[in-house]
């Protein structure tokens, strides 16, 4: 790609938001800069105004029209963050080029809660979403030049639901960071310490996953569970249980200090009932010779390959989950091959990898 490209990252969230579409763009910007592109992240900064899509939408075309010389050639902007840019590009001929990046169809991700019992989701899309943003999503896929999906599965998704389109869906996976080896000895005396990471939404299951950890005490009384992305208020809400031993909730964690929990804990948990791209989680994990249980949805086992480099649980009954676990906990040999192997993948999904992807994307739609 040319020295000159300039890109935008755009997004309508806080500067200082931990979320997987903040770290994308941050690693996507930050390799590509490396490599002679000139990228810009633009979010909401502290601003609870332009967090609103749309308010954030039209700021974000204002800020491009008043940039004259600095204007960018490419704008990678979040669902319909970058609509009105579309929309000024085709009525003035702008020139410059938009990226719809889903990080979670939305259609497709009512298409999810619909399938789900009422009291598993809260908040539900709301009739507003479907009669505004919906119809907003489907104009950006229109009029943008690539629509930028997470996962093989979702991107099929997109081209199966609007064919005229299906030219301009690709698909550019998450990466990670792998460490230098797993650096893991697995013996029987390896502690039964848990990490998973995430909010107390119903996308990422943290009920079922306490209560999979929960049945899991039943068997190991000393195993532990770290819970990165929610507060111990967060889950008390969630799941009623004032107390419960060996849980452990750290709160929001930096991503830069995200590889000392991988290394604290050998085993990543993720029983997500619905992830937009692969987890970063799970790849991080993965990367760092974590043994990973995943529930066996779409994004997961794009990256988790059953009894090879991870293992998948159903995520559907607490117990039958919990007995998977401890039976892999019982098999040491089993967790060093399911380790390096994870490593091995994950070192394949590198960071650098998609960025080629992405390289090649843009250049091929100049």
């Amino acid at each position: 790609m040319a020295s000159a490209t300039t890109i935008w990252f755009a997004a309508a969230i806080p500067r200082n938001s931990f979320g997987g579409v903040s770290r994308v763009m941050a690693e996507l910007s930050a390799r590509l800069s490396d490599r002679g592109v000139k990228c810009v992240v633009v979010n909401a900064g502290r601003s609870a105004v332009l967090a609103n899509y749309l308010v954030f939408s039209a700021w974000l075309a204002g800020r491009y029209l008043l940039a004259f010389g600095k204007r960018p050639q490419w704008i990678v902007a979040r669902s319909t963050d970058g609509l009105a840019v579309a929309i000024a590009s085709r009525v003035f001929r702008l020139g410059v080029k938009t990226v719809l990046h889903s990080h979670g169809w939305e259609e497709k991700v009512y298409e999810a809660e619909r399938r789900l019992p009422e009291g598993r989701v809260a908040p539900r899309t709301s009739m507003k979403a479907r009669l505004i943003r919906f119809p907003l999503l489907r104009r950006m896929l229109a009029l943008c030049d690539v629509c930028m999906c997470g996962t093989i599965e979702e991107a099929r998704w997109v081209r199966t639901k609007y064919p005229n389109f299906r030219a301009k869906v690709v698909c550019v996976p998450n990466g990670a960071a792998a460490s230098s080896s797993p650096h893991r000895d697995w013996v029987a005396s390896t502690p039964a310490d848990f990490l998973a990471v995430g909010n107390c939404t119903w996308k990422k299951n943290m009920g079922h996953t306490v209560a999979v950890f929960r049945e899991i005490r039943e068997y190991l009384p000393r195993a532990r569970l770290f819970v990165a992305g929610s507060t111990l208020e967060d889950i008390v809400g969630l799941t009623g249980a004032s107390a419960l031993p060996g849980l452990t909730a750290v709160g929001a964690v930096p991503p830069q200090n995200m590889p000392a929990w991988y290394s604290r804990c050998p085993f990543f948990i993720t029983t997500s009932a619905y992830e937009g791209g692969r987890s970063l989680a799970l790849l991080e994990a993965m990367a760092n010779g974590c043994v990973a249980f995943a529930s066996a949805i779409s994004s997961s086992l794009e990256c988790i390959h059953d009894g090879v480099d991870g293992f998948v649980v159903a995520g559907l009954s607490p117990k039958a989950d919990a007995l998977r676990i401890v039976q892999v906990l019982g098999n040491p040999a089993l967790c060093a091959s399911a380790s390096g192997e994870a490593f091995l993948f994950a070192k394949r999904q590198s960071w650098e990898r998609q960025v080629r992807r992405f390289e090649k994307v843009l250049c091929l739609k100049r």
